[in-house]
C-alpha cells in the first residue's frame, strides 16, 4: 500500500475516533474544548447538506463507479464469506489490538442505554450482545467498570454502578484471540459474565443457545459493523439475527454506521486498488467491505424486514478543518436506536 492511501485509511480512522468521541449535544461543551486542546491544529463542527451539494456528490459517485475495477471490466462480482473472514483475519494479525480506540464514552453516544439511569432498567445488572466486537473496544471499558483491577484514571464513563454481562460476536477468530488475552476479559470471563465467540451474524442463524441465548440482551450493538456485509439478503439476515438477540418489549438495538457521501466513500473511486461490489459497496485495498447507508436504507432493514420500532434515526454531519493546511473533511455517519417490540 502506497503512503498516499495510508495516510487516507489512517485519517479516517482517527476521524471517525473523533466523533465517537465527542459530546453530540454541544460543540462547545468541556469535552469539546478539552479535545480541541489536545488538538490545536484541528476543528470540528456540525454540518449541513444542501440538496445542490448532495446532488453533486451524487455526480461524482456517478464517475467514480465508472472508474472503479470491477465495474471497469464488466464484471459482477459477489462477497464470499471465506474471503471476508481472511480479509478480517488478515486485517487483526496487521493491527492486533492497535488499530481502534477503547470507547470510553457509550454513556454521551447513547445515554439511554449506557448511563447508570438507563431508560426502562432499574436493575444495575445487565447484559450486552456486541455484534463485531473486534478487539473488545466497546465492551472492554465496560467489563473495566466492574473490575477489581480497573483504575479511576481510564474508568470515565457513567455505567460503572451498572454491572455488565458481555457477549462478542466477531467474524475474526484472530481478533477474538485477542479479546479473550485481555485480562479485562479474563477477569470477567471467571465471574461469569464475559463471553466471545466466532460467529457469522448474516448466517441462517445464530449459535445454539448454550452459547448465546435467545433474547438475552438488554442492550445489543451494531457499531461499524453492518456495512461490512454484502447488502440484500446477508445483510437482512444479520440484522433479524441481531433482533433475536434483544429482550421482548425492553431490548434496545444501538446501530451507527458509514453513511452516503461520507468523504471516504466519495474518494473510493478513485483508487484501482479498491472495488465496487454492489451499489455503494465497495471493497477496500486490504479485501474488507464496505456499505454507505441511506437513512431509508436502514428503515427498511430495521423497521420493516426485522420488524423493530424506531426510537432514534438520524445523519450524523461533521465538518473537520486542519487549521495549518486549510484542508477540509466532511464525514457523514448514520445512528439509529430500535426496540423490539412484541404483542
Amino acid at each position: 500500500m502506497d503512503e498516499a492511501m495510508k495516510k487516507n485509511e489512517m485519517t479516517t480512522g482517527i476521524s471517525y475516533y473523533l466523533l465517537f468521541s465527542s459530546n453530540q449535544n454541544s460543540t462547545t461543551s468541556r469535552e469539546r474544548n478539552e479535545e480541541e486542546e489536545n488538538q490545536p491544529l484541528a476543528f470540528w463542527g456540525e454540518d449541513e447538506w444542501t440538496p445542490q451539494e448532495e446532488a453533486e456528490a451524487e455526480t461524482v459517485l456517478q464517475q467514480s463507479r465508472e472508474r472503479c475495477s470491477i465495474r471497469s471490466n464488466g464484471v459482477s462480482k459477489r462477497p464470499n464469506d471465506v474471503e471476508d473472514e481472511q480479509a478480517w483475519n488478515r486485517f487483526y494479525s496487521q493491527h492486533q489490538t492497535n488499530f481502534f480506540k477503547d470507547r470510553h464514552y457509550l454513556h454521551k453516544a447513547f445515554p439511554h442505554e449506557f448511563s447508570s439511569t438507563a431508560e426502562g432498567s432499574s436493575s444495575t445488572k445487565r447484559t450486552l450482545v456486541e455484534i463485531g466486537c473486534g478487539v473488545g473496544n466497546a465492551l472492554l471499558p465496560l467489563l473495566e467498570s466492574n473490575n477489581d483491577t480497573a483504575t479511576t484514571t481510564t474508568t470515565t464513563h457513567n455505567s460503572k454502578d451498572v454491572e455488565w454481562t458481555v457477549y462478542g460476536l466477531d467474524l475474526s477468530k484472530v481478533a477474538i484471540d485477542w479479546l479473550q488475552q485481555d485480562e479485562r476479559f479474563i477477569q470477567a470471563a471467571k465471574q461469569g459474565r464475559a463471553h466471545a465467540f466466532v460467529c457469522d451474524i448474516s448466517a441462517s442463524s445464530l449459535p445454539n443457545t448454550s452459547l448465546l441465548p435467545v433474547g438475552v440482551a438488554n442492550v445489543s450493538t451494531l457499531l461499524f459493523c453492518l456495512s461490512a456485509i454484502c447488502p440484500g439478503e446477508r445483510m437482512i439476515q444479520a440484522v433479524r439475527n441481531v433482533a433475536s438477540t434483544l429482550q421482548p418489549n425492553q431490548g434496545v438495538l444501538v446501530f451507527r454506521d458509514y453513511g452516503r457521501y461520507d468523504e471516504a466513500q466519495m474518494k473510493l473511486g478513485t483508487s484501482r486498488n479498491k472495488g465496487l461490489e454492489e451499489e455503494n459497496f465497495y471493497r477496500k485495498h486490504d479485501g474488507t467491505k464496505c456499505y454507505y447507508f441511506t437513512l431509508e436504507d436502514v428503515r427498511d432493514l430495521f423497521e420493516t424486514q426485522a420488524g423493530l420500532a424506531i426510537l432514534e434515526l438520524k445523519y450524523l454531519r461533521r465538518v473537520y478543518q486542519n487549521r495549518s493546511t486549510n484542508e477540509v473533511r466532511r464525514r457523514v455517519w448514520v445512528q439509529g436506536r430500535f426496540r423490539k417490540v412484541e404483542e
